[in-house]
């Protein structure tokens, strides 16, 4: 009988340790990214935002104060999670929901070759799954700058705490499709009325704005600035500093040849659209940034390969995104420019930085049959 006792104690003793052991810590994406480390190897379930695309698949928190303010996910059957989580993935019904509204895109198209890929929906839900957490993320340096170690999870290591997902649970979608297009379509239903561009605007420059863009929030600004396009970008930058920020830039019949918007960190501004003054100053900026190098052979693909560098005094509404908001390609801009007008247009032709063997600044036509 003592044994028995002995023996039924032992065993009760170990299921608490193994209970415990596996128990789920309830934590906010805030908490957890205030001090990954403290939650390295628990398991938790969290809830937030989920986002995915190319290159992130992220479970977002607001206002953490950190410079990424996200975890990124995982699936526990991916190459290279290490170490291999315990447990499988559970597939059922909430997960394949889960599945669905974050592979449901929108697309629209600029009056250019501009195309805008969004969300259809923005998804919230309840994740569960094991924590993995590091001090500090991406290349590690001594303090001569010889590299130490790379650590970290994700694209590029850039994230500080990785969620291997168990399961899904309370999956929450919002239609936000309408939302999808140029950042002029993002603007208030206006009833036809746009923004007076009459009032004078502020003269400045890129560099100017992207150290304080909320101080410019709404205003008519005037800059001089060097469009930065290519393939996920439409950009501006200051021709004098490039190491200053960028300003997205927005117009009808300008943008990149590709761009996806996140619904959650897509700005949410009522705001009148902005009158575009379609003269031949605009036309010609157009037309140069439209203007392309061609491949001279079926076996060479060049996108969005630009003749010319085109610069510009442009005149138009300065957009604030606000704090863990952005416009452009990922979200990945604080501040846009909405534009009214161009003058003063100047451009750089860069045929010569390409192999002119190869690349040809007229169309080519191959042979067919």
């Amino acid at each position: 009988m003592v044994k028995t006792l002995q023996t039924l104690t032992l065993f009760l003793l170990l299921a608490g340790m193994h209970a415990s052991g596996n128990q789920i810590t309830e934590a906010t994406v805030c908490q957890i990214l205030a001090d990954p480390v403290a939650y390295n190897g628990r398991m938790v379930k969290v809830r937030g935002r989920v986002v995915t695309g190319f290159e992130f698949f992220d479970i977002q928190g607001e206002g953490c104060g950190q410079s990424i303010n996200s975890i990124t996910l995982a699936y526990p059957d991916q190459p290279g999670i290490e170490p291999a989580p315990s447990f499988t993935l559970s597939r059922d019904s909430e997960f394949k929901r889960f599945e669905r509204y974050l592979a449901e895109k929108v697309s629209a198209k600029g009056k250019s070759r501009s195309r805008f890929e969004c969300d259809r929906y923005e998804v919230t839900a309840t994740i569960t799954g094991r924590l993995d957490g590091v001090e500090r993320a991406g290349i590690i340096r001594d303090d001569s700058g010889k590299v130490v170690a790379v650590q970290g999870f994700g694209h590029a290591n850039r994230y500080r705490a990785r969620l291997v997902i168990q399961s899904v649970s309370g999956v929450v979608a919002k239609d936000i499709s309408g939302a999808c297009g140029p950042a002029a379509h993002n603007d208030a239903n206006s009833s036809g009325r746009v923004l007076s561009t009459a009032t004078n605007p502020v003269q400045t420059s890129v560099c100017e704005i992207t150290r304080s863009p909320a101080s410019f929030d709404g205003k008519m600004v005037r800059l001089r600035a060097t469009v930065a396009s290519g393939f996920e970008v439409f950009a501006i930058r200051d021709p004098s500093n490039e190491k200053c920020d960028l300003i997205w830039l927005t117009y009808a019949d300008g943008g990149p040849v590709a761009s996806l918007s996140l619904g959650a960190r897509r700005p949410n501004l009522q705001r009148l659209p902005v009158k575009l003054r379609n003269d031949r100053e605009l036309k010609r900026f157009q037309k140069l940034l439209d203007a392309e190098m061609y491949p001279r052979s079926r076996g060479h693909i060049c996108i969005a390969c630009t003749r010319y560098e085109v610069t510009a005094t442009m005149t138009g509404r300065l957009d604030y995104a606000g704090e863990g908001r952005g416009f452009g390609h990922m979200n990945a801009y604080e501040a846009q420019l909405v534009l009214a007008s161009v003058s003063d247009v100047a451009a750089t032709d860069l045929a010569s930085n390409y192999d002119l063997k190869e690349y040809s600044p007229t169309p080519v036509r191959f042979p067919t049959g």
